[in-house]
């Protein structure tokens, strides 16, 4: 008798783990990736359509800017696609996605507020 997927065996208690069956599934994350990595420009675009509200909600709970985190989302995926081939594909690549839209985020606030540097602050002393 089979279990709730076909092909897999119930198990002693007539319930089959669902740790077990996400385990055992084949990972169609990685499948995207590794056809985007080959050079399949659909491949990247399904991921990208996969991970973009994730992203832009990150961006926008970073930034507080609707502007500001559409901008974040293109500079993640412009810099994701430039830097796939050095995706490690035993690591999720959801998670690299939301590791390089914070980053950009935060980089997006720093310019906002650009910070006066030693030496503007050493001239308004010696100004004085």
């Amino acid at each position: 008798m089979d279990g709730i997927l076909p092909g897999y065996p119930a198990s002693s208690s007539g319930r089959t783990s669902l740790r077990r069956l996400m385990a055992d599934r084949p990972n169609l994350e990685a499948r995207w990736v590794l056809a985007a990595q080959a050079g399949y420009t659909l491949a990247f675009d399904e991921l990208i359509a996969r991970s973009k509200d994730r992203i832009y909600r990150l961006a926008a709970d970073i930034t507080r800017n609707p502007s500001d985190a559409e901008a974040v989302v293109r500079a993640t995926f412009a810099k994701a696609r430039e830097h796939l081939q050095s995706f490690r594909i035993h690591s999720r690549f959801s998670a690299w996605l939301c590791r390089i839209g914070a980053i950009e985020a935060l980089l997006k606030l720093r310019s906002r507020y650009p910070r006066e540097t030693a030496f503007d602050q050493c001239t308004k002393i010696e100004n004085e």
